[in-house]
C-alpha cells in the first residue's frame, strides 16, 4: 500500500515560527549590544594606553628639558652655534627663520618648545619652556561617544521607554492582543536595557551598574514584561516541559560560551536573564491553573 503523506500539526508550525522570530529579535538585540560594548572597550583601551604614555613621558620630558637648556646655554659663546643647532634640530639642513632672527622648534617626542634668537651665527637669547606632551602625542580618535552606533543607542534610549509604556497598557487592558503586546514589551525592555548597559558614560562594574538609575528602570520594565507575558500566555502552553538531553546541554553550553566571549556585557546579560526566568516560573506555577479542557480530558482518561 502507498504511504499516506504525513500531516503536519499547524500549531507546531506556529510555535516554530514564534520561536524563530523570538530568537531573531533576541539575537539582533544581543548582537547590537555586543558590537557597541566592543566599541566602548576598544576606545577605552586606546585612551588608557594614551594616558599611560603621557604619564610615562612626563618624567622623561623633565630630564630632556634640563639637558636641552644646559646644552643651549653652552652654545651662547660659540660663533658656530647656528650650525650646531642645524645639526641637532634640523638634520644639518639650514634653519627656516621667518623674521630672520628668531627660530622656533618643538621636540617631536616630548613636546618641549624651544625659541632661539640669532645675531648672525650666534645665539643672543634662548627659551626652553615646559613640555607640552599632549600636543606631541594627540589623543587617539575615538567613536564611542560620537559614532553611528552611539547615535543609534541614544535614539533607542530616548524613544523606547515611552513606547514601552503605551504597549504595556495594551498588554494589561486588551485580552485579544494582550499576549502579543506583552511579548513586544519584553523585546522593548531588553532593547532599552541593552542600550543603557552599553552607554559609554557608565562602566560595566558593580559601582557603575548600581549608580545607573536608568538601568534600574530598565530592570523594572523587564520584570514587568516577564510577569505580563506569563499571565497572558495560554494556560496549556505556559508551563514548559523540562527535558534534559544532549540538545539541552549543547544549547546551554552554546549560550554560556557566547556570554563568556562577549566579556562583561555577556556576564551582565546572563545574570539579568536569571531573575526573569525565575519570575516567569513563579507566576506560571503559582498563579496559573491548567485549562478546563486539559483537566476534563485527564479526568475522562482516569475514569
Amino acid at each position: 500500500m502507498p504511504r499516506l503523506p504525513r500531516m503536519t500539526n499547524p500549531s507546531s508550525i506556529t510555535t516554530r515560527v514564534r520561536i524563530a522570530w523570538a530568537l531573531l529579535v533576541l539575537g539582533s538585540i544581543y548582537a547590537l549590544g555586543w558590537y557597541k560594548s566592543a566599541e566602548n572597550h576598544r576606545d577605552y583601551r586606546a585612551l588608557a594606553t594614551w594616558r599611560q604614555q603621557l604619564k610615562d613621558l612626563d618624567g622623561e620630558s623633565k630630564a630632556e628639558k634640563a639637558r636641552l637648556g644646559s646644552w643651549i646655554r653652552s652654545l651662547h659663546s660659540h660663533r658656530d652655534a647656528k650650525r650646531q643647532i642645524e645639526i641637532e634640530f634640523n638634520g644639518g639642513a639650514p634653519l627656516s627663520i621667518a623674521d630672520g632672527t628668531t627660530y622656533h622648534w618643538m621636540h617631536p617626542e616630548y613636546g618641549i618648545p624651544v625659541e632661539l634668537a640669532f645675531n648672525g651665527n650666534e645665539i643672543v637669547s634662548s627659551s626652553v619652556a615646559g613640555s607640552q606632551i599632549a600636543q606631541a602625542h594627540r589623543e587617539p580618535t575615538t567613536t564611542y561617544r560620537s559614532g553611528m552606533a552611539e547615535a543609534f543607542r541614544r535614539s533607542i534610549a530616548e524613544v523606547l521607554p515611552w513606547l514601552w509604556i503605551l504597549v504595556f497598557i495594551v498588554a494589561v487592558v486588551s485580552s485579544r492582543h494582550g499576549l502579543f503586546a506583552a511579548i513586544t514589551t519584553l523585546s522593548l525592555s531588553l532593547a532599552y536595557g541593552c542600550a543603557i548597559i552599553v552607554s559609554p558614560y557608565y562602566t560595566l562594574s558593580v559601582s557603575g551598574i548600581f549608580s545607573n538609575d536608568r538601568l534600574f528602570f530598565a530592570f523594572l520594565m523587564y520584570m514587568s514584561s516577564i510577569i505580563a507575558a506569563a499571565f497572558r500566555m495560554p494556560r496549556d502552553d505556559a508551563r514548559p516541559e523540562f527535558r534534559f538531553g544532549l540538545r539541552t546541554v549543547l544549547v546551554a553550553m552554546a549560550i554560556l560560551a557566547i556570554s563568556m566571549a562577549a566579556g562583561s556585557f555577556g556576564y551582565v546579560a546572563l545574570m539579568i536573564s536569571l531573575p526573569g526566568l525565575l519570575a516567569y516560573l513563579v507566576v506560571v506555577y503559582s498563579f496559573q491553573r491548567p485549562s478546563r479542557t486539559l483537566t476534563h480530558s485527564s479526568q475522562t482518561s482516569t475514569a
